[in-house]
């Protein structure tokens, strides 16, 4: 920099000085008139020069102390500014980091990809598009070979009997609605005549219907007084029929059962425990006895001859709930004595008819007479 600021300064000396030599001589004026020049003017330059390049010798340590000092500041400066881009650089490359998936490079390699097919397929686009040009070029010349010249002509024809057709469209239509008007007013008429027919035709059934009606309740009385008196006797004759064959039954099966009351029992003299007289009863296909009502009891009583027999009710498969041997149901009858069933010493779950007039709950294992039945309905 102090260089070329002394090189500037000699040139502006020395130009200075040849302007003054030029001047002077346009204004035939002598300052420096010299007889030999390039000696007396090195001579006298020097002279005028020598304060100045004292000066310059005497501050040039200093300029350039200067310049370099400047220089120093400059190029501290420009350190911190380069530390300060490094940090920013360093921080932003931070920062992206932190923003920036893990993948970014590989994900930015495929939207380069994927941009460079956009690309490849925009220019397919372009070549169909561009055939697709040409194709409808070619397509309008040869519309333009096919449709005849008098095309326009044609057209005018067809647009003109296109204008006389609502003309007459118009005529057909109204005749159209004169012709359905009148067809409505036929079927109408049709109607009405067909709704009066069925209005008489009703008339006849329903005067049809009451006499028809009433003879046919009459008949359907008839008929269901016969029906009802033919069930009646049915009834009658399955139940004698049914009362015979159980007569024969109970003498074919059960010849020592006798008919007391409205079933047949056995009453046996011997005396066993309960359980052998079940299975003596059941070798005769019968089951020891159980007592459906007190009529029926008072029938059993006459036929006994001892005090204490043996009946078909017992609660030996859950205590205080009698059941049938016979039907395995409950005992449809029960008639205990005083006090009874007291179930002494836990002991007692098979029940005896005591004197044929009331029942008393006692040990299986004592041995009565026993009575049996031939059925197994209670």
């Amino acid at each position: 920099m102090l260089k070329i600021r002394t090189y500037f300064l000699y040139a502006f000396i020395a130009w200075n000085l040849r302007g003054c030599q030029s001047e002077d001589q346009d204004n035939a004026r002598s300052v420096c008139l010299l007889q030999d020049p390039p000696n007396q003017c090195g001579e006298f330059c020097l002279s005028v020069l020598e304060p100045l390049l004292d000066h310059i010798a005497k501050h040039q340590e200093q300029w350039n102390t200067s310049d370099a000092l400047k220089l120093n500041d400059t190029q501290g400066k420009l350190d911190r500014i380069q530390t300060r881009i490094e940090a920013q650089t360093s921080s932003l490359e931070k920062s992206l980091k932190k923003v920036l998936p893990e993948d970014f490079k590989e994900r930015l390699t495929r939207m380069e990809v994927h941009q460079s097919d956009m690309q490849k397929s925009m220019g397919l686009l372009l070549e169909v598009q561009t055939r697709l040009e040409k194709e409808q070029k070619s397509q309008q010349v040869t519309l333009r070979n096919i449709i005849p010249e008098d095309f326009e002509e044609r057209m005018t024809l067809l647009q003109e009997t296109l204008k006389k057709i609502p003309e007459d469209l118009e005529k057909r239509l109204e005749k159209m609605e004169q012709n359905q008007k009148d067809l409505q007013n036929s079927v109408k008429n049709e109607q009405q005549e067909v709704q009066l027919k069925m209005d008489s035709l009703q008339r006849s059934l329903q005067e049809i219907g009451k006499n028809i009606s009433q003879d046919f309740e009459e008949r359907l009385v008839r008929i269901e007084d016969q029906q009802i008196a033919m069930l009646n006797k049915m009834a009658n004759d399955r139940a004698a029929l049914q009362e015979t064959l159980s007569r024969i039954n109970t003498k074919l099966f059960f010849p020592k059962f006798e008919l007391i009351g409205s079933r047949y029992f056995y009453i046996d003299s011997d005396s066993k425990n309960w359980v052998d007289a079940e299975s003596s009863c059941r070798e005769m296909g019968a089951h020891l006895a159980s007592i459906k009502d007190q009529e029926e009891m008072d029938a059993i009583k006459v036929k006994l001859t001892n005090d204490r027999y043996w009946l078909g009710i017992s609660d030996r498969v859950t205590n205080g709930k009698y059941l049938s041997v016979a039907s395995g149901k409950e005992a449809p009858f029960l008639k205990w004595g005083p006090g009874e069933p007291n179930n002494v010493e836990n002991n007692e779950h098979c029940v005896e008819l005591l004197d044929g007039s009331v029942m008393n709950d006692n040990k299986c294992s004592d041995k009565y007479h026993f009575i049996c039945q031939s059925d197994t309905e209670f």
